[in-house]
């Protein structure tokens, strides 16, 4: 959680200190920050849960739709595979995922444990993101007391360093929405369902370098071919 505050703020700062340049109070600005932020994330949340509430259904009967023309294939066409091996495979298929039905039902309960702890983490994180937004210049100040002699040193190199903390988390953030958008437009385009969704996966995604937009490349073609 320390570590994401951190990334968080190097992502938050810029506004919070021009905010305060402007000449409002350092708690002011940091309010203002964070309530953008999560204003972001909940309009974010919103249109991803309001597209997939209207759009899953339909996947759903097109994916469906979908598999049928696949089965024709498989015995129509060049394979000429025959249908009772084809019923058999999704017998099968069927009898396993009832078979793990158990686990899966544990699986879930211990992810409810998880959930709590993710929840703690988040609001550590937030916790920690707003007295760094606000304190960080004192905050480290402090810190460098514990250094003694080469403590201007120890200022020079944090200070390059948080430079380039900064300057990496705020180009990646700016990668990954150029990648979000431009597949979202071009998904919505395309009448995917699910487009919304899918553009914030891929936004997510982005920030895993090469496997991440690969994963979600993936998955958004499968969706548009199961579509």
């Amino acid at each position: 959680p320390v570590a994401i505050a951190l990334l968080l703020t190097a992502l938050l700062y810029p506004m919070t200190r021009s905010l305060r340049e402007a000449g409002m109070r350092p708690i002011y600005a940091t309010w203002l920050t964070m309530i953008a932020a999560l204003a972001v994330l909940a309009g974010t949340g919103w249109l991803v849960g309001a597209r997939a509430t209207e759009e899953f259904p339909n996947l759903v009967k097109q994916v469906e739709a979908t598999i049928s023309d696949v089965q024709e294939w498989l015995v129509t066409g060049p394979l000429h595979v025959q249908q009772t091996q084809i019923t058999q495979y999704f017998r099968e298929l069927t009898t396993y995922i009832q078979d793990q039905r158990t686990a899966i039902t544990g699986t879930v309960l211990s992810a409810g444990a998880v959930a709590v702890e993710v929840l703690a983490s988040i609001v550590l994180v937030l916790f920690v993101t707003f007295f760094l937004l606000k304190d960080g210049d004192r905050i480290w100040s402090w810190f460098l007391k514990g250094f003694g002699g080469v403590a201007p040193r120890v200022d020079r190199a944090g200070r390059a360093a948080w430079t380039t903390l900064s300057n990496y988390v705020q180009g990646s953030v700016l990668v990954a929405a150029v990648h979000g958008v431009i597949m979202g437009i071009v998904l919505a385009g395309m009448g995917v369902p699910l487009w919304a969704p899918l553009a914030v996966l891929i936004f997510l995604a982005s920030f895993i370098p090469i496997v991440g937009i690969f994963f979600a490349g993936t998955v958004a073609t499968l969706v548009t071919l199961g579509a």
